[in-house]
């Protein structure tokens, strides 16, 4: 079992999982999408493999916030996109460390599961400012 608790509270959690039977086989926000036909999990919901297998179940949710599979995690390019000048800690590069800390050497794409970011879409379809607002507050760099 795994809880993912948002301690200070505000905070995106990027969840990234990888099979310990075949790690070429890992967590797939897009196979999850198209595995449920939802875009934001729910109790009793698998996550998906790259090869369409459940590799987790939401069994419980006590947050009152909303988690979604639209957003990518944070990395350096993002963050050269918004602005933020230096070097920046971020999600990508933290999970390739722990990775690599266990001899291995994840693909370039991974797509995480974001715990409790909202991203919403507008009438047009397209993916609404609030969530890069917020997670540039709590990553202190500028809004857009």
């Amino acid at each position: 079992m795994i809880r993912i608790i948002d301690v200070e509270g505000q905070q995106v959690c990027d969840m990234f999982a990888v099979s310990s039977a075949d790690k070429t086989e890992w967590l797939s926000a897009a196979h999850t999408r198209a595995g449920t036909s939802r875009l934001f999990p729910k109790v009793r919901q698998h996550f998906y493999t790259n090869r369409y297998r459940p590799i987790l179940t939401m069994t419980e949710d006590n947050s009152p916030g909303v988690h979604d599979m639209l957003y990518r995690a944070c990395d350096p390019f993002m963050y050269k996109e918004l602005g933020v000048p230096g070097y920046h800690p971020n999600c990508n590069e933290n999970f390739r460390q722990a990775a690599e800390g266990a001899n291995w050497r994840p693909p370039e794409v991974l797509d995480p599961v974001n715990f409790f970011q909202n991203t919403p879409l507008n009438n047009q379809g397209e993916l609404g400012a609030q969530a890069r607002t917020f997670e540039s507050r709590r990553c202190g760099h500028p809004a857009r």
